[in-house]
């Protein structure tokens, strides 16, 4: 059939609609805002974002720290001759140090094992005795002589500890770089008592004539009393060990976290030691005793 001038007209803008949807469908195909691609049929489809890589928190970590004895208490004991005994209140502060590795088993509890050392303290000093002894030769002789000694007893006594404690804390989370915490400890610790004693006996002689009023002195003493020395000796014991803790945790990078904390140590065990010396045995004995430790140090965590 014979188309019109009409028809035609018709046909053609039908073809021109067709042809300008399709190429504003391709232009338009990823030009969505906000990652929505627009198909043909004018539907919007979201595209998933990307998914955020998970941070795994630590698994492990080490320690390092330093510590301090504020306050020292316990027994010490002695029996023989010229020991300068210190109590254990008495005795020097100490320093010491002690390395750690742990695990967290739960974002807030965690557990590790530690190696500990402390500086010895010296609880026992040198002593300086002074004796005279007054001899008569013969009961009716005007002539007097004494004997003055001087006993120079050095008795050098130092007691340290050590000690492999497994220990728990529990962290309280704060979502802060700021962590308290508490903990408590049980292991083995070892006290090791040095010492070292010796005994130097002078003596200086003086006879004084009564019918003469003269003294004469240097003239050697009568009797005579050996002098000894013992050699360094250690001696150590092993006994239960204890400690409670209290810290907070300050994290200065991530994975790198400042430790502070106080920590009551208890040893229970007894060491003694005992010298032979010219004037008789002499006996020290340290036992149980509790310390009051300030301790700072780093903690790293490892992945």
């Amino acid at each position: 059939m014979p188309m019109t001038a009409r028809t035609t007209s018709l046909l053609l803008a039908l073809g021109l609609v067709a042809a300008s949807t399709g190429l504003a469908a391709a232009a338009d195909w990823n030009s969505g805002a906000g990652g929505i691609k627009v198909l043909r049929s004018g539907a919007a489809v979201p595209v998933p974002a990307p998914a955020p890589i998970p941070v795994q928190a630590a698994d492990w970590y080490v320690r390092a720290d330093l510590n301090f004895a504020a306050a020292s208490s316990g027994s010490v004991d002695a029996s023989g001759p010229y020991l300068d005994l210190k109590s254990a209140g008495d005795m020097p502060r100490y320093f010491g140090g002690g390395i750690a590795i742990g695990r967290y088993l739960t974002p807030s509890i965690r557990t590790d094992l530690s190696i500990d050392y402390r500086s010895q303290q010296r609880f026992v000093s040198n002593t300086t005795v002074d004796t005279t002894r007054t001899v008569v030769a013969h009961p009716s002789a005007t002539v007097t002589t004494t004997e003055r000694w001087r006993d120079n007893y050095s008795n050098e006594g130092r007691i340290g500890n050590y000690a492999a404690m497994i220990n728990g804390y529990y962290d309280f989370k704060t979502h802060s770089p700021i962590t308290p915490y508490i903990g408590g400890g049980v292991g083995i610790g070892m006290q090791m008592l040095t010492r070292q004693a010796a005994d130097t006996h002078s003596c200086t002689m003086e006879s004084f004539d009564a019918n003469t009023g003269t003294t004469t002195t240097n003239l050697g003493c009568q009797t005579t009393t050996a002098s000894f020395s013992n050699a360094k000796e250690v001696v150590t014991a092993y006994g239960f060990a204890g400690a409670l803790m209290a810290g907070v945790s300050y994290e200065i990078s991530p994975g790198i976290l400042w430790d502070s904390g106080y920590r009551l140590m208890y040893f229970n065990g007894t060491v003694a030691q005992t010298s032979n010396t010219g004037l008789g045995a002499s006996m020290v004995k340290v036992g149980d005793r509790v310390d009051h430790e300030f301790r700072t140090g780093l903690r790293w965590n490892i992945d």
